[in-house]
């Protein structure tokens, strides 16, 4: 009875710390959709801009829009593109330009202007403040 209970408790346990050490792995960037581009071999890429949070607390999504076009005026290198990874594009997960967005990446940065970063493992849309 107790090998049961214990088995099943045991992977339950190492399915978690799987996560955790995941997780734990993770570079965590959090900004706003610019622009949504295409390569030339078909792979869609996220334009990402991060702006601080006294910047964009209390805004909507057209001022924060507004925001990120004045910042990329003034410099046109603002920001980083992401590959969307595996999992989105097979949730067809949309993104459209001002959405908040949370990027989890690992790897390395191409640099260029903006910096490349195909190693992204997850995005998920996150709630405005």
């Amino acid at each position: 009875m107790r090998k049961r209970i214990l088995v099943p408790l045991v992977i339950v346990i190492v399915f978690i710390l799987a996560i955790v050490f995941w997780r734990m792995s993770q570079n965590v960037d959090v900004g706003y959709v610019m622009e949504i581009r295409k390569t030339t071999d078909g792979e869609q890429r996220l334009h990402v801009v991060e702006l601080p949070k006294d910047e964009t607390k209390g805004k909507t999504q057209e001022e924060i829009l507004e925001l990120i076009d004045e910042k990329s005026s003034e410099d046109p290198t603002l920001g980083a593109t992401y590959s969307i990874p595996w999992i989105n594009r097979n949730l067809k997960s949309k993104y459209e330009p001002g959405d908040r967005v949370r990027i989890y990446w690992h790897g390395w940065v191409n640099q260029s202007d903006p910096p490349q970063i195909p190693g992204t493992s997850l995005i998920l849309k996150s709630e405005y403040n």
